[in-house]
């Protein structure tokens, strides 16, 4: 289990609970809103190469809704998936989501913490995080937690935004960040500090370079970073190693493979 969370940590956690329950009714669309309708397409890049096995037990770190994990259950009906999220509100959408599709018996919800989870250490062979990093106000502390769940040799998928590096197409996507979706989003939020929370977060997490050393830094190695629609969003992989070796190839721990996804 993971160690014991100080007081800042628990709240930074309750805070962030706070804004989750307050846009879940809302948070299908707000994916919508802030990828610009594009991150159906990334899900399914995030989702369609990652092999699993009918022994393959998935974990969902910040599963929302369950996008994701119902995805992963589309995808390969021998998986057996574990979505965790810290909102309960989120948590009951997504379950009345997977009973809508008759997906009970292959997708369990759990309550938790992603800095914090009640899963025992090497304990799944796969962990998704999609959109769910930049929340977890630790960032080291919660790819820490998740190589701890994870098996020796298994594999990690993150999602996330960023910033573009290109700097027309950074351009015109900040003006979008921070002028036109603050506008927008008045008329579904009531509360303006949840988007504002939401913006911020985008707007600060650590360039695609960065994200990859912490990576590194917390027990993963052959890091591939793979900029999705313009480097909007960037889609990193991993594979769990032990900290005294087993890192593969010379150099593939500290080098970072990079591919760009032209599809759109």
């Amino acid at each position: 289990m993971a160690d014991v969370r100080t007081q800042k940590e628990e709240d930074d956690t309750q805070a962030v609970r706070q804004v989750f329950d307050q846009i879940a009714f809302r948070y299908d669309f707000l994916n919508d809103l802030f990828s610009g309708f594009i991150h159906h397409h990334w899900m399914r890049v995030l989702v369609r190469e990652e092999p699993c096995s009918v022994e393959t037990k998935v974990l969902d770190v910040c599963t929302g809704t369950a996008d994701v994990a119902i995805a992963i259950a589309r995808h390969n009906s021998k998986a057996r998936i574990v979505g965790l999220d810290i909102s309960e509100k989120m948590l009951s959408l997504a379950k009345a989501k997977i009973a809508r599709l008759k997906l009970e018996d292959r997708i369990e919800l759990c309550w938790g913490d992603g800095l914090a989870m009640p899963l025992a250490d090497q304990s799944v062979d796969v962990v998704f995080n999609s959109f769910g990093l930049r929340n977890q106000g630790d960032y080291k502390k919660a790819l820490t937690e998740m190589a701890r769940v994870l098996k020796f040799q298994g594999r990690i998928n993150i999602l996330e935004f960023t910033r573009p590096a290109n700097i027309v197409i950074r351009s015109v996507y900040l003006f979008y960040l921070t002028r036109i979706m603050p506008v927008v989003s008045r008329f579904f939020l009531k509360e303006r500090a949840s988007f504002d929370y939401l913006s911020r977060t985008i707007k600060h997490f650590p360039a695609p370079d960065v994200v990859a050393q912490l990576m590194r830094d917390c027990g993963f190695a052959q890091v591939c970073v793979k900029p999705l629609t313009g480097g909007i969003a960037c889609l990193y992989r991993a594979t769990r190693v032990p900290a005294d070796g087993g890192q593969g190839p010379r150099g593939a721990q500290g080098k970072s493979c990079y591919h760009e996804d032209r599809s759109r």
